[in-house]
């Protein structure tokens, strides 16, 4: 690959761009906010998959992120059970879950305003789980 040139994501893999583009765009704010603010630290990254993103913490993936919802991954519940339902009192706190473990971003209860606190909340439980630690 030459310096400067992009490389293309695996065969199936979106990029962050095409997961954006096929998005409404109150969906696109909501997306956008959700991996800028996940990302803001080392041990949080995302990582494209064929329709959205995963948002991982030390390479774990946590949620699904897709263009109209986001949701528990399932990896949570079958191996980290106190951290699955930490998880989905969280997501009560701050939004309607319309989903059995996520929430769409048209249901009534979403607002943007709580994403930020919704994510920060989130991270003090994943920091405080030992059995997620390298």
């Amino acid at each position: 690959m030459m310096i400067g040139e992009k490389s293309s994501p695996p065969p199936g893999v979106i990029t962050f761009d095409e997961m954006i583009n096929s998005c409404g765009a109150k969906e696109a704010e909501y997306v956008s906010q959700m991996s800028n603010i996940w990302t803001t630290e080392s041990d949080y990254s995302i990582k494209m998959g064929t329709k959205g993103f995963s948002a991982r913490y030390r390479n774990i993936p946590i949620f699904f992120v897709l263009p109209n919802h986001f949701r528990i991954a399932p990896n949570i519940k079958k191996k980290y059970g106190t951290l699955f339902l930490e998880l989905m009192t969280t997501i009560e706190k701050y939004f309607t879950r319309d989903l059995e473990v996520g929430v769409s971003f048209t249901s009534a209860g979403f607002e943007s305003k709580n994403i930020e606190s919704f994510l920060n909340d989130v991270k003090n439980i994943l920091t405080n789980h030992s059995e997620l630690a390298l």
